[in-house]
């Protein structure tokens, strides 16, 4: 899909609603990527909404009309410029809620405007953090002392929770799938590696004979649908699948 670059898409708009628009090119690509290398932990759903806080400073339209077809565009631009844009999606979605959600009144625009940044600042820079370790407090319910543990892909809840186990004691191990084609379970291994976790990488197709030397499994999610499914890297579905056959248990640690 041709997507038109938003400064045009911001001058159609002005045009068509009379308003003075400040002329900016604004690449909606940049800005995220530019977040997700800020730091470490930033979640990919945190660096979407972070880059149309990015978009609405510095667009100069007057309505929520105008704002709302801007987002709307800078959206789809960003979903159709990343190769899986199902983690930035379920940023984007959120963002848009807020915006509905907001009770603009009949305050100035652009003070509205900073206080929908600010929401959306506030909660990326707290609210996200919190949840993760509200999830793993929660976590040390089921996990026990020498816990062996299978983890797949890459999933940074998962990683916070696994070092909150180290740090109380726990001594967990962990095995982890490779997740090709990515090979993100590399990057597991290596950050629980350099933590002090045992940590051992086995293949894909090796879920089955793994299963029986552990005691529960324990994955992350790139998206939760409101019906409660979640959408994570590919064979997910089949440690879920298998670790149901083998009655050992199965948990996914999202923070939305």
């Amino acid at each position: 899909m041709a997507l038109a670059p938003l400064h045009d898409a911001e001058s159609k708009i002005a045009s068509a609603s009379g308003s003075s628009v400040k002329m900016a090119s604004f690449d909606v690509h940049s800005s995220y990527q530019a977040h997700l290398a800020s730091s470490a932990d930033m979640p990919m759903p945190i660096a979407a909404m972070l880059s149309l806080c990015d978009l609405i400073s510095m667009t100069s339209v007057q309505t929520t009309t105008e704002l709302t077809t801007l987002l709307k565009k800078a959206s789809e631009e960003l979903k159709d410029a990343l190769s899986n844009p199902v983690p930035a999606t379920a940023g984007l979605d959120l963002f848009a809620r807020l915006v509905g959600a907001m009770a603009w009144g009949d305050r100035e625009f652009e003070e509205m405007k900073r206080d929908l940044i600010a929401v959306a600042r506030e909660y990326a820079g707290k609210t996200v953090p919190l949840c993760r370790d509200v999830i793993a407090r929660r976590a040390m319910s089921f996990i026990k002392d020498d816990a062996v543990i299978l983890t797949h892909s890459y999933s940074r809840v998962v990683m916070h929770i696994l070092l909150a186990a180290a740090q109380a004691g726990r001594c967990p191990s962990v095995y982890v799938t490779e997740a090709r084609p990515m090979g993100l379970g590399i990057k597991t291994y290596n950050e629980l590696q350099a933590a002090g976790i045992p940590c051992t990488v086995v293949c894909d197709s090796a879920a089955a004979y793994i299963m029986s030397k552990v005691d529960l499994v324990l994955v992350g999610a790139e998206g939760v649908c409101e019906s409660g499914g979640l959408l994570n890297a590919i064979g997910t579905l089949q440690l879920a699948l298998i670790a149901k056959a083998s009655d050992r248990p199965c948990y996914a640690a999202a923070e939305r």
